[in-house]
């Protein structure tokens, strides 16, 4: 392993650092003129062409830098292809000029060695340090060195010239501590930042203050003067020997931006500034400077920010002794009374403690603290303004709601009284603005002719404009608090009424200003999002989008949250597609704009990431998922509400990949969290609870899924009320378990209570009740009620196509099951008509890949196996079954769901051994992916043990219908899959080659048991279980019995299914007749 040679220190002769600068500079010492630095590229070319190109860009506004010793146009000397002008500053080791690079045409900053330097080794390596770490910190805080080269013998660098006012100059300019704190805290931040990214690059600053931070005329936050930067480890020589040996004098950095009183920068035995010094500096000890004597100057700089003045105030030779000593007791007592933010005057304290060990470690965490501190505030101000106006908007709908007997006509009128009285104080808010702002810029204009006046005026100004925004936060509160989740299953009538008037007032031009429109569009366009209104949001949301972007700008935030509603509404419409591109612009701008832990960035990354999920696309959507956990984890702690969010968000999306364990160990993870923080009875709790509920189904664990449906229902209901849409959601997920379970009557009774809920809340057409319809319809297709069915499936398919298109996911899904119905009619030729309609959309809409684009293709499959059309099955079957594959991997449920039904297939086709090959491949992964007791599992057991029946493979069976039995019997499985089993494990039984193996009387009760459910219910195979029961009743000397079961079974079997019936009813007549 090699390691990089270290410079020796102090090694090098005057003669050698000047052939070291020329060497690095292109030059050759012994034959170029020391007046001559470097040749103009600009001269050398036009003497090629014949004349000098050319550009100046117009100038950028941002004012001048002034100059200590201005020069005249006479006066002016030449720097190779620089024009040396005025003096800007002047200290300890050499002075600041403002310079011209006459190739670039652009003004520079030259800073020049002291004449009295040049020949000393130690100062000359220093001062090539200096531009050395300029030249490599590449980073926007941080003044760029362009240029390094020698003139008259003696070295200079080249470096951008800052334009603007110091940070010392705004704080100075301030009336009170008070004014603008959260404008100076950003500024800080932006410091810190820049500092963190020094620190990273192993550079200190060592003379941070406000004097040298510059703020631009265009927002631009700089930390300048780098010259006493020390590189910590490696690299650079340590200008501790400077201090020791090299100079006894104190000599004062003197520049424009300098403001005395202990501000300005000392070299000598002590190099800094004394007023934000840290002991260890103040006292020598360079041994002990690191990174954190950088954050003892930040709070050193907090500490002015928050109070008007930094740790030590004093005169010059009375600073360094208070440093030394850290007298920080005034300083502290001015922090505790400044009236501060508690969090960043507790941080200014942690920073200024006087042992380096007891403060934080670096500017990247005192970065960290004022970030956070600032999105707090920032989001504490908003949830102030929004619950205040939900509290009066939910005090003034519980008083209307409580007068007795009040009926649509009032509600619909109540709500639009409300919706006047909104128009009337929007108006308000708007004409309020326009009066504060307008009063704001003759207040900064008064301020020049009269100071006290314009404080006065300026003071009313902002009383005047924080009423029209508190109007505007009331209106906003209101229009928000009309949300499902908010309304606590409020009638959405009333809620439509208001939103209704209040989108026919915009549509009529009632708001003048644009600015206060475009905000109203977007909230009334988000309100119509949130409960499910997508053709009334479509009518905002789009010219909402337009007015911000031309009023705020693209990358304004609100323009960010329209955008994002926008994408989320294009999501729900099923354009997938342009919600993709919605969510990836969002998602850049936020990034660069706010940052990619900011709320509304981490909002682009979940809409995204749905996206993702519902595309199909769920190796990108894990990535999402998996990013905004780590970043809300990181910001705001494992058990911010937020975090929450996303470890469910995560869980979902692993159940939807059938990584079932991973989803319910982080929905487990999660309930526990929410229960002890939050209580059990909090809406989020019980989301979650119905969240695991839904995993829980999955996995085929009705028992445990029904308890916890039953329990988070009771709790729903209590705390939400009835009519509560999370509550409808439960009723929902309960009906579908019964449904499952068999429990016919259960479900349709839950079914129809939960579609009478939404049909009087949401409305008929709202697509929730249009899905719950679709579901009703599903249900009655199982029961074989197919004319109610039907009925349920049109009226649903043409409302879905006129309220989502005809091309939402929603329509799809619902022409599907129509689809599916006419296939179990045996109306061959609607269904596949259908089917190839709706799987055409879906590959042009969703891609060929998509898992609803599968699921269609494997239902045609099935239609084409019902009507014999084997080969055409079987091609289809293959195609979509290594589709899920290279979607969802081998060991998906809905993977193995498609081998089994491709065994199926073989049964069908009496491909028996390339049907037990398919069932053998599934059912030892379902038993480990599923578990032995999933539904799923016991249909892969059922085919295989059809399968080995039929090869005569009686034995292997066997065990596998007993444990199927016993499965379904601990299960309480319903009469339809019992008694199947019951009857097949009977025959089995009756029929087994191995005589030790086979038991008729065993099997007679197994049979008697299947006939008896299959009466109970109605089954169409009681006719196969009769027959089973007959051969019980002969083989255990009953055969008069089973004469008249096989009878019976014969006039109930459909004609032409089981020849051999007839024969085995003759066989029991002759043993009868030989008695």
């Amino acid at each position: 392993m090699s390691h990089d040679k270290q410079p020796p220190e102090d090694s090098s002769t005057p003669d050698e650092i000047d052939d070291g600068l020329a060497f690095a500079y292109g030059q050759d010492s012994q034959q170029r003129p020391e007046s001559d630095p470097t040749p103009s590229v600009i001269a050398r070319i036009g003497e090629i062409t014949g004349s000098k190109p050319k550009v100046l860009l117009r100038d950028d506004r941002a004012g001048d830098t002034p100059m200590l010793q201005p020069l005249g146009p006479d006066d002016t000397q030449q720097a190779g292809k620089y024009v040396v002008q005025g003096e800007l500053g002047r200290g300890g080791v050499g002075t600041v000029h403002r310079g011209h690079d006459q190739d670039l045409g652009r003004d520079v900053a030259m800073k020049f060695l002291h004449e009295k330097y040049k020949d000393e080794p130690t100062i000359l390596q220093r001062f090539v340090e200096e531009a050395q770490i300029g030249g490599q910190l590449q980073h926007p805080g941080i003044v760029p060195v362009y240029d390094l080269g020698m003139v008259d013998g003696k070295p200079f660098f080249a470096m951008k010239l800052v334009k603007g006012q110091t940070l010392a100059k705004k704080l100075a300019e301030r009336e009170s501590p008070a004014d603008e704190r959260r404008t100076f805290l950003a500024i800080f931040e932006d410091v810190c930042q820049t500092l963190a990214y020094a620190h990273v690059r192993g550079v200190v600053h060592r003379d941070l203050k406000p004097a040298n931070i510059m703020i631009g005329s265009f927002g631009e936050v700089q930390v300048v003067d780098w010259g006493m930067g020390k590189v910590l480890a490696t690299g650079g020589v340590a200008d501790e020997k400077l201090a020791a040996e090299r100079q006894a004098e104190v000599s004062v950095i003197e520049t424009v931006r300098s403001d005395g009183h202990g501000t300005q920068s000392v070299m000598g035995s002590v190099m800094g500034t004394p007023a934000y010094m840290p002991p260890e500096q103040a006292r020598g000890d360079v041994e002990r400077m690191d990174e954190r004597s950088d954050v003892f100057a930040l709070g050193a700089i907090l500490c002015e920010i928050l109070t008007g003045q930094p740790p030590y105030v004093g005169e010059s030779d009375e600073l360094i002794a208070m440093a030394a000593m850290a007298k920080l007791d005034d300083a502290h007592a001015r922090l505790g009374a400044c009236g501060g933010e508690p969090e960043m005057v507790e941080l200014a304290t942690r920073c200024l403690m006087p042992a380096p060990a007891a403060r934080p470690k670096s500017a990247e965490v005192v970065a960290k603290a004022v970030h956070d501190h600032l999105a707090a505030v920032e989001s504490r101000v908003h949830e102030a303004r929004v619950e205040a106006a939900e509290a009066k908007v939910r005090a003034a709908a519980l008083k209307r709601t409580q007068a007795l007997g009040i009926g649509l006509t009032a509600v619909i009128a109540a709500g639009l009284i409300a919706s006047l009285w909104f128009w009337r104080a929007a108006d308000t808010a708007a004409e309020n603005e326009k009066v504060a702002r307008f009063a704001a810029v003759a207040s900064a204009k008064q301020a020049r002719d009269n100071a006290q006046r314009a404080v006065e005026q300026t003071d009313a100004a902002n009383r005047e404009l924080a009423r029209a925004l508190e109007i505007k936060g009331l209106i906003t509160g209101m229009l928000k608090s009309v949300t499902p989740s908010q309304a606590k299953g409020a009638d959405i009538k009333l809620l439509k009424a208001i939103l209704d008037t209040a989108s026919k007032r915009l549509a009529e031009g009632a708001i003048v200003d644009e600015q206060v429109a475009a905000e109203l569009r977007s909230l009334t366009g988000s309100v119509y999002l949130t409960i499910g209104l997508l053709p009334q949001a479509e009518l905002h949301l789009p010219i909402a989008l337009e007015q911000r972007q031309r009023v705020l700008g693209k990358e304004h935030p609100d323009t960010l949250f329209t955008m994002n509603n926008l994408a989320s509404l294009r999501y729900d419409q099923g354009h997938y597609q342009e919600a993709e591109t919605l969510s990836l612009q969002t998602l850049e701008v936020g990034k660069r704009v706010l940052g990619a832990e900011h709320p509304e960035t981490l909002v682009s990354t979940n809409n995204l990431a749905n996206i993702y999920l519902r595309q199909g696309r769920y190796q990108e959507a894990e990535t999402l998922r998996l990013e905004q956990l780590a970043i809300d984890q990181r910001v705001r702690g494992d058990e911010h509400p937020s975090t929450l969010a996303s470890m469910t968000n995560l869980a979902i999306l692993y159940y939807s990949l059938g990584r079932y364990d991973e989803s319910e160990a982080l929905h487990r993870g999660t309930l526990a969290i929410e229960r002890r923080t939050q209580g059990d009875e909090h809406p989020s709790t019980l989301s979650s609870m119905t969240n695991l509920g839904f995993l829980l189904y999955a996995q085929g664990r009705y028992q445990e899924a029904e308890t916890l449906y039953l329990k988070t229902l009771a709790s729903k209901k209590r705390v939400l009320g009835e009519e509560h849409p999370d509550t409808v959601i439960v009723m929902g997920a309960l009906a579908l378990l019964y449904k499952n379970q068999n429990r016919h009557q259960d479900a349709e009774t839950l079914y129809l209570k939960t579609q009478e809920i939404q049909t009087r809340v949401l409305g008929e057409e709202h697509q929730d009740t249009l899905q719950l319809v679709s579901e009703l319809a599903q249900f009655y297709a199982g029961r074989g009620r197919y004319q109610d069915a039907e009925a349920l499936y049109i009226q649903t398919v043409a409302s879905q196509k006129r309220v989502l298109g005809d091309e939402h996911p929603h329509t799809l899904a619902s022409m599907g099951g129509l689809a599916n119905l006419y296939r179990d009619q045996s109306r061959d030729q609607e269904a596949e008509s259908l089917y190839l309609e709706t799987l055409a959309i879906q590959k042009r809409v969703l891609s060929d890949e998509h898992p609803n684009t599968i699921a269609t293709m494997h239902n045609l499959a099935t239609l084409y196996e019902y009507e014999g059309r084997y080969q055409e099955a079987e091609k289809l079957s293959l195609q979509t079954l290594a589709l899920r594959k290279r979607v969802l991997g081998d060991e998906h449920p809905n993977t193995l769901g498609l081998i089994t039904n491709l065994g199926n297939l073989y049964l069908s086709m009496k491909r028996f051994e390339d049907a037990a090959a398919r069932f053998e491949v599934s059912l030892p992964i379902k038993r480990r992916v599923l578990g032995l007791d999933h539904p799923w599992t016991s249909y892969a057991m059922e085919g295989l043990i059809t399968a080995y029946l039929e090869l005569g493979r009686t034995e292997a069976a066997l065990p596998l219908q007993r444990d199927l039995l016993g499965l379904q019997v601990a299960r309480g499985d319903a009469v339809d899959a019992t008694d199947s089993v019951l009857n097949g494990t009977a025959w089995t039984l009756l029929t087994i080659e191995n005589e030790n193996l086979r038991d008729p009387a065993r099997a007679l009760g197994f049979a008697k048991r299947a006939c008896a459910l299959a009466e109970e219910s109605g089954s169409p195979q009681l006719w196969a279980y009769l027959d089973t029961l007959a051969l019980a009743q002969h083989q255990t000397g009953d055969s008069q019995a089973a004469i008249a079961n096989q009878k019976r079974a014969i006039a109930l079997m459909p004609a032409g299914v089981d020849p051999e019936m007839a024969t085995r009813l003759a066989g029991y007549e002759a043993a009868v007749k030989d008695k």
